[in-house]
């Protein structure tokens, strides 16, 4: 089996991302129903009947609502860009594991990956219980207010500062790359010792909000890509995460509101792809391990509509890319 790579290249203009706060903007978006959303608008409308006379009153809200209209019309007759497909890359394209050196990749699949998924979630309730009063409580306290309530801005304190730690001693670390996605992480080790793991020991993280579980206050999750299980657990005694997971033990009693949660899975080489068709980077695709090819620093991104990496066993190495052909021809009878 032949094995040829062409990498592709990406837009320079990535999709805008969040700040890594927990409750930013999708957040606090999350926090709220639609019909709470309609009323604060409905109320500030008021107010501008006050304020300004009936016959302006509802000026700002039709100047707001033509300039979208037109701006939206613009794009889709194509007399503006179509700012929804900034970042987005036309055709099939797969990702591949660098070497740490920055190595091209020499085989399909050819390295293993351990996967970290964290979760966490603030939980509504009309229950109150106790007294809350600067991070302490005598009793449970069960908060109504969703991502604002006690100890979830914490939360995501201790994400920037994990974030903000690994991106102050980068060069200590030996994280040579700066992770695109909003979580940037890699391996803390002590004494500013490096890793035996190599240069870029987590590959890269794509945050996510679960629109399907309840009208408000979803789970919030952050998918990571290491290199290896051993690294995950490596990261997890750090200084940084072990502050954050002393907090968390000093109040999850006086906290049920708090919801956190993790799966952790090894994947052994050649037992995992993926695919992306007219798509923007994400996910592992998003990693920030470069690999060095003619030259140039690249993004371990390549063209899939050729070779082993058009199907799934080709992928996985397993295939040469003609392992579909016999579905096709069946489908054509």
């Amino acid at each position: 089996m032949t094995f040829e790579l062409k990498p592709i290249p990406v837009d320079p203009r990535p999709p805008k991302e969040n700040n890594g706060s927990l409750a930013g903007t999708q957040g606090i978006k999350d926090n709220f129903t639609l019909s709470t959303w309609l009323l604060v608008g409905a109320f500030l409308h008021g107010i501008a009947s006050l304020v300004l006379p009936s016959r302006y009153a509802l000026l700002p809200v039709l100047v707001l609502l033509l300039h979208r209209i037109i701006s939206t019309m613009l794009m889709y007759f194509g007399v503006t860009r179509n700012i929804a497909m900034d970042g987005v890359h036309i055709g099939r394209f797969s990702a591949l594991i660098p070497g740490k050196d920055g190595t091209p990749p020499t085989g399909m699949a050819d390295r293993d990956i351990g996967v970290i998924m964290l979760a966490t979630r603030s939980n509504q309730s009309v229950i109150h219980v106790g007294i809350f009063w600067h991070g302490r409580a005598d009793s449970c306290y069960v908060s109504p207010l969703g991502v604002f309530g006690p100890g979830y801005n914490q939360i995501g304190e201790f994400m920037s500062e994990m974030q903000a730690d690994l991106h102050k001693h980068a060069d200590e670390l030996g994280c040579e790359y700066q992770l695109p996605s909003r979580f940037r992480f890699c391996l803390m080790v002590d004494e500013g010792k490096s890793s035996d793991f190599g240069i870029i020991t987590v590959l890269g993280s794509t945050a996510w909000v679960n629109l399907g579980e309840r009208a408000t206050s979803n789970q919030i999750m952050v998918i990571c890509y290491f290199r290896s299980a051993q690294a995950i657990h490596d990261y997890a005694h750090g200084p940084v995460h072990r502050r954050a997971w002393n907090w968390w033990n000093s109040i999850v009693k006086t906290h049920p509101h708090l919801s956190i949660m993790h799966e952790m899975y090894h994947v052994p080489k050649k037992n995992w792809e993926n695919i992306y068709v007219n798509y923007h980077v994400t996910s592992l695709a998003n990693m920030g391990a470069r690999m060095n090819m003619n030259g140039e620093s690249l993004r371990p991104l390549f063209d899939a509509s050729r070779g082993a990496l058009r199907t799934s066993k080709g992928r996985m190495g397993s295939g040469d890319g003609t392992d579909n052909e016999k579905y096709e021809k069946t489908a054509e009878r």
